[in-house]
């Protein structure tokens, strides 16, 4: 699977005159421990699941990416669970729909007004209804079938609430929550439709890598590579045409993101991570789950590695599939034996960390019991003190 990335690589970036030179000498940037632990990882939950077919019939197939998170650099690649296969590899071709993978690029989109938008800001969790002439009503549901009222922004991305979510994106604008899609790497056409933005659009595992490495890298573009460097038999340097690193989005922006997609983890859907990895780690990341349960994904970053998980039937079957409980533990088997380097991103100059209760969303300080400190784009955090504070 890995060959295969590497191939496209090199078709990519080298003339084909180049490429026909007898005697390449081909320097990727595969990590061994990576790749096994990837296939260990996808070879052994499969086999746990086929045996309490917990998702029903048994054969469900995965696809794994792994890459350095701040390189992004290719380390591993696994495109179904004969890991071995030389034939259709789901990590590069098979392009599923991403369900919640997609929510992160709507609180992105909303964060770059934090005069409007912080990570503490109530959003309306209530009933919803999207209409667009020509096409039916549009009315989501959360996952719990719950509406939960105001909820803090942050709170609505940990628990992947779909109303508070929905709601959000169309108030932005779908347009331009897609554009940012694109603005973190994606080339793939999606329609703009409301639905787009919990996950009607289908990509890749390589695709979802691309998106969530610009997040990895504090809002750095740079395609994925496999291939470091390509020289003739005599160690000459093969010409080559050079990748662009663009910042495509503000760090401040980013910054907050991170704070929030961590939460996931601490204590949001993915909660369960704390089987694999300690808490200290940090892990940003978020779960998704697609319509009837067809397709589940775990996306998440540490401090140096990156890695995306999909999960589904090739014959797209209704499954009782959640990124949470089929993707998250074959992501976490993947990366607890390479023991990742925690997460703990540069503080950007312009944000401020703030004491903040929870109860009230006001400033806090050593008196109030649960009080949690959140970063804040400056001037944006609450004036007023929470009535816990002395």
């Amino acid at each position: 699977a890995c060959c295969e990335v590497v191939h496209r690589q090199l078709r990519r970036e080298y003339g084909e005159t180049d490429l026909r030179t007898e005697g390449l000498r081909i320097f990727s940037t595969r990590d061994p421990l990576a790749q096994r632990a990837a296939e260990r990882a996808i070879e052994r939950k499969l086999a746990q699941y086929d045996r309490e077919k917990r998702f029903g019939a048994v054969g469900l197939e995965a696809a794994a990416v792994v890459t350095d998170s701040q390189a992004g650099e290719v380390q591993a690649l696994v495109g179904g669970r004969e890991v071995k296969y030389r034939g259709f590899n789901r990590a590069l071709d098979a392009a599923r729909p991403i369900g919640s993978l997609l929510k992160p690029v709507i609180y992105l989109t909303a964060l770059a007004d934090p005069a409007k938008y912080t990570l503490i800001t109530p959003l309306d969790d209530g009933p919803f209804v999207w209409k667009s002439r020509g096409a039916k009503d549009w009315k989501p549901e959360n996952y719990d079938k719950i509406f939960h009222g105001n909820v803090p922004l942050r709170t609505a991305l940990a628990h992947s609430y779909n109303v508070s979510a929905a709601r959000l994106g169309t108030e932005l604008g779908i347009e331009r929550v897609l554009a940012n899609v694109k603005r973190l790497g994606i080339d793939r056409d999606v329609r703009p439709l409301a639905s787009a933005l919990l996950g009607a659009v289908e990509m890749s595992p390589f695709d979802v890598a691309q998106m969530y490495q610009t997040m990895a890298t504090g809002g750095f573009r740079t395609p994925l590579r496999s291939i470091r460097e390509v020289t003739t038999q005599d160690g000459q340097p093969l010409k080559r045409y050079p990748l662009a690193v663009d910042q495509a989005f503000p760090a401040e922006q980013m910054f907050l993101l991170t704070n929030a997609m961590q939460g996931v983890i601490r204590e949001g859907t993915a909660r369960s991570l704390a089987t694999w990895l300690p808490a200290g780690t940090g892990v940003a990341g978020k779960t998704g789950t697609t319509d009837d349960q067809r397709d589940a994904w775990f996306a998440g970053f540490t401090g140096d590695r990156l890695a995306v998980v999909w999960v589904g039937y090739d014959d797209n079957r209704a499954a009782r599939l959640s990124g949470g409980v089929a993707a998250l533990p074959i992501w976490g088997e993947l990366m607890a034996p390479l023991e990742p380097e925690p997460l703990a991103p540069p503080k950007p100059d312009n944000i401020e960390l703030v004491l903040i209760d929870p109860a009230s969303g006001l400033r806090a300080d050593g008196g109030c019991a649960d009080a949690i400190e959140l970063p804040f784009v400056q001037g944006s955090a609450p004036a007023e003190s929470a009535p816990c504070a002395s």
